[in-house]
């Protein structure tokens, strides 16, 4: 019996052996199919900065910003970046507040929506897009009837007294500022409206932001784009005109607002505010704040794009070459309007275009302590004051703010046939471009005015003159041929001096009329006579 029960055992442990083998085996292959899985995630996790977003990160990790690409830890928003256009997402140790002021057509809407799009929820999990600007928002102002678009900041210029849409505005860019690490970015076009010619106020809508936020000066930064050739901007700005003005020929456009003082207040505001970036950047450095100036012009000559500019230069996002490095490919849209700019010739509009340069030449000086202090800063320098002359720096100076001059030297290049302008108070083109110009115009002036109505005044003297000596000299000739005759004639002499002595009275008293002798005594004069005869006389 027992002897029965060891084998029932022993063929049972022989059966269950190479079970348990197996069994072994396969939990070998399992432990280390695990680890080859987790090791490959790992992988995964650490490649996510270099190939994308990792697609195996937990629910606790969604909501955090990206992470920190610099080994020091945040750092001072004016640090200097030793490469601009090379760096990865830059965080900051406190919050800023950027904004965006335009100007009028130069770029402003498209980087408007450009940043609405990549920076309004900022970094997303599994959506690497969001990533190079992620540390940024551009507020979502909510309204009655949904989001209210990227136009609506413009509306706390031009909408002063909208307490209810002002406070929807300013609530939205708190929240922002709450969610975001580094700040927001806030932009409107309607940023220009500084100065004397503005329409509209833009320094108390700006202040009231700052306030809301309760930021220092030195934590603002404006961004301004500088278009050039400064031409296509007042261009571009006729061209996008709206209302009476939508389909209108640039002749129209000037020549139907100089008599109509509403019409001419927004043409000086268009001049005088919305073409002058150099003019708003002074009012705002005036305030304290940062200035960041691009020079559109120098942005086009390297093959950049501003809004890609923008988000590498001032809100220092993750950038390759000068593109934020996660939207290389994404460029905003192009918003232009077909309409032919024919009134003027290649000279006239390159007047046009030297006159708005020698007025951004005035402020070269009154802005280099800015520069020199850092205060403020331009980006892609390249056509800003590259045709200044230090000797005319008193004849720029006197541009600065002189609008109307800008105004009226336009409006002398075209006829204005169905609406005739009067400029003998104003000024020309030739008079408005400075001192070599006005000295030639001056002269032209002379040449005009002076010179060419004496010279016709002395050649219409000169013709009567001669035609006066013409009637002398035919006078001559006859008495000349009549003496010639009568010395001819075969008289006796004494009958000859006779008659000759009747001619003579006759003369006399013909001269005694009109006519005088001298010119007679020149041809012919009596033959001395003896003082016997002269008493006789």
């Amino acid at each position: 019996m027992k002897l029965s029960r060891a084998v029932i055992i022993s063929s049972c442990l022989c059966l269950l052996s190479p079970m348990l083998v197996h069994a072994n085996t396969n939990s070998a292959l399992l432990r280390e199919s695990s680890s080859s899985s987790l090791s490959s995630t790992n992988r995964l996790l650490a490649e996510g900065d270099s190939g994308g977003e990792a697609e195996a990160e937990g629910e606790a990790a969604q909501d955090k910003p990206p992470p920190s690409p610099t080994d020091s830890g945040p750092q001072d928003p004016n640090t200097p970046v030793h490469d601009k256009d090379n760096h990865q997402p830059i965080l900051f140790n406190r919050k800023q507040l950027v904004l965006f002021g335009g100007p009028h057509k130069s770029a402003s809407t498209s980087v408007e929506e450009f940043m609405a799009q990549w920076a309004e929820g900022g970094w997303k999990h599994g959506h690497p897009h969001t990533k190079a600007l992620g540390y940024w928002r551009w507020p979502r102002v909510m309204g009655t009837y949904g989001t209210h678009g990227t136009k609506v900041f413009g509306r706390l210029v031009t909408e002063p007294s909208n307490d209810i849409l002002h406070k929807s505005i300013m609530d939205s860019i708190a929240e922002s500022m709450e969610e975001a690490e580094n700040g927001v970015i806030v932009g409107t076009e309607e940023f220009d409206q500084v100065g004397p010619d503005a329409t509209y106020k833009a320094l108390p809508a700006i202040k009231k932001v700052i306030r809301h936020l309760d930021l220092n000066n030195e934590d603002v930064t404006i961004v301004l784009n500088y278009r050039s050739p400064r031409l296509d901007q007042w261009v571009s700005i006729w061209k996008h005109e709206e209302g009476d003005f939508m389909d209108s020929t640039y002749e129209d456009f000037l020549c139907m607002s100089h008599n109509d003082p509403a019409e001419r207040r927004r043409r000086y505001d268009m001049l005088g505010a919305q073409m002058n970036p150099l003019g708003a950047a002074q009012v705002f450095l005036e305030e304290g704040w940062k200035v960041k100036l691009i020079d559109m012009g120098g942005v086009e000559a390297q093959d950049k794009d501003i809004s890609h500019v923008i988000g590498c230069r001032v809100l220092l996002g993750g950038c390759l070459d000068g593109f934020l490095g996660s939207l290389g490919d994404e460029l905003p849209r192009e918003n232009a309007v077909e309409k032919p700019f024919d009134e003027l010739n290649d000279e006239e509009s390159g007047k046009m275009e030297q006159l708005f340069e020698n007025r951004d030449c005035g402020y070269q000086h009154s802005l280099q302590k800015w520069i020199e202090s850092g205060q403020m800063e331009i980006e892609y320098q390249d056509s800003l004051w590259k045709t200044c002359d230090s000797k005319r720096k008193s004849y720029y100076s006197s541009l600065v703010g002189a609008t109307d001059v800008l105004f009226n030297a336009f409006l002398s290049q075209l006829e204005c046939k169905d609406n005739p302008h009067d400029l003998r108070d104003g000024i020309t083109m030739d008079q408005a471009l400075g001192n070599n110009n006005t000295l030639g115009h001056m002269i032209n002036g002379f040449v005009e005015a002076v010179l060419i109505p004496l010279v016709f005044l002395g050649g219409v003297g000169y013709v009567m003159m001669m035609m006066f000596k013409g009637k002398q000299q035919r006078r001559l000739d006859e008495r000349g041929i009549a003496v010639s005759q009568a010395e001819m004639t075969p008289y006796p002499s004494s009958a000859f001096q006779d008659d000759h002595e009747e001619e003579t009275e006759e003369g006399e008293e013909e001269g005694d009329e009109g006519d005088s002798d001298d010119d007679v005594e020149e041809v012919y004069q009596d033959p001395p006579r003896s003082e016997d005869a002269e008493d006789g006389e």
